[in-house]
Formats: structure tokens, C-alpha cells, sequence
């Protein structure tokens, strides 16, 4: 072969070499699997009846997950088996966060992941219990989840857990986020007295903390499900659980005796206002006098009314069962804030009277006193009713077993709150009366002295 035909035919076979590669077939992308597995997931839910036939569709449904498959199922959740998987099958929000486990977004994967296995640790402790996961919330603040809702056991209170995963440069970059999330999150409190609690697997940015913190939201760095292999810094959930549980006992204290002091000092009020508003009316001319005192003792009325209904419902919230009622949390905002603007408009016009003479300087103060010694008096007098009543309810519920002696304790408070309140409230308002109208008469005592010194003088030297 002359070598003019050799280079030819080299040339020929590289072209159709460059030609064979040109067309070599490009991989294509992965198909996604999870709208499949979302669909057969969704209507083989609703053919599983028993708690079996659920376990056994999530074992199916997370091991054809790209990213969760058998090694996950196995490896964090026990394969789903009665023994190591102890949420109940029909908890609120499960069936979501499994389905979620098969997602084709990996993020989504380690996420969900991530709040089952939390939501496990905390169930696996006797003194919690998980009422939901991924729940939906609305306020004013915008719409969002709940990761894990679980209440605790021994007071009844709930409590609301946001589980993130986010590096120091992802909680940078998405701080507005994270502040709106946690305004959320603090309005959610308010509404509905749950405590907050915003938990990531990494180190918290300081200004996310003090941010969360300013507005009342606990928050967890590092926080690790198991006990082994624990690196300095880590927070075991065993130490968070603790902690947690003595905060809620604590909170439940308060808010108790918090109750307690109002509702002693708003039956005090009460019982008050209605003394002095039979007089007013058996007395009444129509001056304009009559008329201020008639405003006064009301708008007093209207104080205590409110003050009681409030300490009441936080009384009541000593109750496990109704320690997250949204009707008690709302009368017990609503009832404080009455309970105030009584106050200051009972004050207003007892003010109006001194101002326009219808009472003397003698007067206004002996009454301010009593209405001062009166309060005090029915905030010690409730809480000391308080403590009384429930110790001795509990005592006496305790015959028909846990239930009866937190219920005795519960009635037991109130009765004895309001006992405290209206006797200690008379007590301390006849003492700080009785100690300035001495005051009023040791002052006329020595007036009357020095007139007669003066006389006296005034005549001897004539």
C-alpha cells in the first residue's frame, strides 16, 4: 500500500472513531420515584387497618426511598418493629414524615429522618409523651409546622420542638428566615402556652440565640439522640430531657401560684365592692359625689371580677388535662387585663373625688391605705389559702387514686385561695386604715396642743 493510501485510510478510520464517540450516549438523569411511592403510599394507608399492616407500610415505604432504603430503615428506626419503634402507628403527622423518608430530595430525607428520631428519644421517656409530628399551625405571624408536639406527663404542659440541621454559614445567610420562624414561634406561645423549643444538631450563631431567648424560645445546640460516643459540647438527650422536666415543673408552679395570687386579691375586690355598692345605693341622693362613688366601687368591681376569673384559670391549669386549654389561657390574659383597667378607672375616680372635695385629705389617704393593706392582705392571705387548700384537697382525692388527689388539689386551691383572699384582704385593710387614722389623730393630738400652748402664752403674757 503506497503511503498516500495509508494516510487516507488512517484518516478515514479516526473519522468514524470521532464520529462513534460524538454519539456515545450522555446518562440521564434519574427518574424520580417518589411521586409513585407517594400515590401507592397514600392509597394503601387507607386500606391499612391495624397498627401491623401500618408498620409493615412503612417498612415497605422507607426502604425504597432513594436516599433512605433498608440500611436507614434498619439502622434508626429498628426496621419498624413493635420493640425498638416506640411511637404508636396512628400518632398524628407519622404517616407524613414516613412518606416523607422516600422523598427523591435528600435534605428532605435527613429532615424528617432526624425529627422521627427525636420524636422517638422523647417518647421513649416515661415522663413524655408525642402527640404529633409536622403539625400545621396558623396565627397572626404567618403560617408554619410543628415538628414534634409532646406533652409532659407529671404537669400536663405541651411542648413545641423545631429540629433543624443548620451550619454557622447556613444560619448567617438564612437569618431573616430563622427570625421569622421564631416570631412565629413566639406567637404560637402566646396563644397557646406551649413552651418552645428551637433544636439543632450543630452550634447555634449567638445572635440566633439571643434573638430566640429575647422573645422566650429555648434553644438546644448539638443536640444527640444516643449517649455514646459523646464529643465535648455535645448535648446528650437524656440532659436535655432532665432539664426540660424540672423547667415545666417549675413553670407549673408559677403559673399556679401566680393564679392564686390574683384570684385571692380579685375575691378580696369583690367582696369589697359589693359592701360598699349596697351602701352607696342605700344612700344615694344623685349629687355628683354619689355618682363618683358609685363609679369607683364598680370599676372596683369590675377589677376584682376580672382578677379572680384570671387567677382561677391559671388555677386551674394546675389540672394536667386542662394545663393547655385555650379557653383558660385566654380568660386568664383577658381577665388580668380587665382586672387592670378596673384598677386604674377605680382609681381615676376616687382621684375625681378628692379633686372636686367630696373627700378630705384625711379621707383620700385612710382610703388608699386600706385599698393598698387590702391587696396585700389578699395576696398573702390567697397564697397561703392557696397552699392550704391544695394540700388538703390533694389529701382527700388521693382516696380515689392520682387522678382524684391532682383533681382534690386543683378544687382545694381555689376554695381556699378565695377564703385567704377576701379574709386576708379585710385583715390588712383594717390594719393600714387603723394605722393612718392614728397618724390623722396623733397629728389633730398635737395640733390641739400646740393651740393650747399658744393660748396659753398668749394670755399670760397679757
Amino acid at each position: 500500500m503506497s503511503p498516500r493510501n495509508l494516510l487516507i485510510g488512517m484518516l478515514i478510520v479516526l473519522g468514524v472513531a470521532r464520529g462513534l464517540v460524538a454519539q456515545a450516549p450522555v446518562a440521564a438523569p434519574a427518574l424520580p420515584r417518589y411521586p409513585e411511592i407517594k400515590t401507592q403510599f397514600n392509597q394503601s394507608l387507607s386500606q391499612a387497618l391495624t397498627n401491623e399492616q401500618r408498620l409493615d407500610l412503612f417498612r415497605q415505604t422507607v426502604a425504597q426511598g432513594r436516599h433512605s432504603g433498608r440500611p436507614m430503615l434498619k439502622r434508626m428506626f429498628g426496621n419498624f418493629e413493635p420493640g425498638s419503634f416506640n411511637l404508636s402507628s396512628t400518632t398524628a403527622g407519622l404517616d407524613k414524615t414516613v412518606r416523607l423518608l422516600a422523598s427523591d430530595n435528600r435534605n428532605v430525607v435527613i429532615g424528617n429522618a432526624r425529627t422521627l428520631r427525636y420524636a422517638m428519644s422523647i417518647n421513649s421517656d416515661s415522663r413524655f409523651t408525642v402527640i404529633g409530628l409536622n403539625q400545621p399551625r396558623s396565627n397572626s405571624a404567618g403560617n408554619t409546622d410543628a415538628d414534634i408536639v409532646f406533652r409532659h406527663k407529671p404537669t400536663g404542659l405541651q411542648v413545641r420542638m423545631e429540629v433543624k440541621n443548620m451550619s454557622l454559614a447556613s444560619q448567617r445567610a438564612n437569618f431573616d428566615k430563622i427570625k421569622q420562624q421564631l416570631l412565629k414561634m413566639a406567637e404560637d406561645a402566646r396563644r397557646t402556652g406551649e413552651m418552645q423549643v428551637w433544636a439543632n444538631r450543630q452550634k447555634v450563631l449567638p445572635e440566633v440565640r439571643a434573638f430566640a431567648e429575647r422573645h422566650g424560645i429555648r434553644v438546644e445546640e448539638r443536640l444527640r439522640t444516643g449517649n455514646t460516643n459523646l464529643r465535648p459540647g455535645d448535648r446528650s438527650f437524656q440532659d436535655f430531657a432532665n432539664d426540660l422536666d424540672k423547667e415545666l415543673r417549675l413553670q407549673a408552679k408559677l403559673t399556679a401560684w401566680a393564679g392564686s395570687l390574683k384570684a385571692g386579691m380579685g375575691a378580696y375586690l369583690v367582696y369589697q365592692a359589693i359592701r360598699q355598692l349596697k351602701d352607696d345605693v342605700s344612700s344615694f341622693a344623685g349629687t355628683h359625689g354619689d355618682w363618683l362613688r358609685i363609679g369607683e366601687h364598680g370599676s372596683t368591681l369590675l377589677a376584682g371580677s376580672g382578677f379572680a376569673s384570671a387567677g382561677a384559670a391559671q388555677i386551674a391549669r394546675r389540672i394536667p388535662a386542662l394545663a393547655n386549654s385555650a379557653r383558660l389561657i385566654s380568660l386568664a390574659r383577658w381577665g388580668g387585663r380587665l382586672g387592670l383597667a378596673g384598677t386604674v378607672l377605680a382609681e381615676g375616680f376616687l382621684v375625681s373625688q378628692y379633686l372636686s372635695g367630696d373627700l378630705s385629705q384625711r379621707q383620700f389617704w385612710v382610703g388608699q391605705a386600706s385599698l393598698g393593706g387590702g391587696l396585700a392582705g389578699s395576696v398573702v392571705g390567697g397564697f397561703v389559702g392557696f397552699k392550704a387548700g391544695a394540700l388538703t384537697g390533694g389529701a382527700i382525692g388521693s382516696a380515689f387514686g392520682p387522678a382524684g388527689s391532682v383533681i382534690g388539689a386543683g378544687i382545694g386551691a381555689t376554695v381556699g385561695t378565695i377564703a385567704g383572699g377576701v379574709g386576708g384582704g379585710y385583715a390588712g385593710a383594717h390594719f393600714a386604715g387603723r394605722v393612718v387614722e392614728n397618724r390623722y389623730r396623733l397629728q389633730d393630738a398635737e395640733q390641739q396642743e400646740k393651740y393650747a400652748q399658744f393660748l396659753l402664752k398668749h394670755y399670760q403674757s397679757r
